[in-house]
């Protein structure tokens, strides 16, 4: 369900907490109301026995996109591109409406090779390409 702005009414949050051995302990918040505050992550760590925060840290978040014959899609974490849709047309078009739907400024959205071969758009967005090799099962080996 959609709520202000497009964005869905209610976020899955995720965090980040370093443990006693200076490693991130993963812990999933479950759904928080739209727009998420601070005070709301705050209290929810509070009661799931963590202490109380004074500042959180943004993470970059990766999307996984996949490509497919299909229809291109994206719900904000994972998508799928049509093997025939430029990769722009794809983030103009699919993945901003859902991951930042309120109104765009296109001037800014310049594309350029940036570190490692990523492409780098408009300081929005880091597209990364990893190759995966798929192992026919011995059934389908010719």
């Amino acid at each position: 369900m959609k709520g202000l702005a497009g964005y869905p009414e209610v976020a899955e949050v995720v965090v980040f907490v370093k443990d006693h051995q200076d490693a991130d302990q993963r812990v999933n918040l479950g759904g928080l109301q739209q727009p998420v505050r601070f005070d709301d992550i705050s209290q929810r760590l509070v009661d799931l026995g963590f202490p109380k925060f004074s500042s959180f840290v943004s993470r970059r978040v990766e999307h996984d996109i996949t490509v497919s014959t299909g229809s291109s899609t994206c719900d904000g974490v994972r998508g799928e591109i049509n093997i025939d849709q430029p990769l722009l047309h794809f983030y103009h078009d699919v993945f901003l409406e859902t991951t930042n739907p309120q109104p765009f400024d296109f001037t800014e959205s310049i594309a350029k090779v940036g570190e490692d071969n990523n492409i780098d758009v408009g300081g929005l967005v880091r597209i990364a390409f990893r190759k995966t090799s798929r192992v026919p099962s011995k059934s389908s080996a010719v």
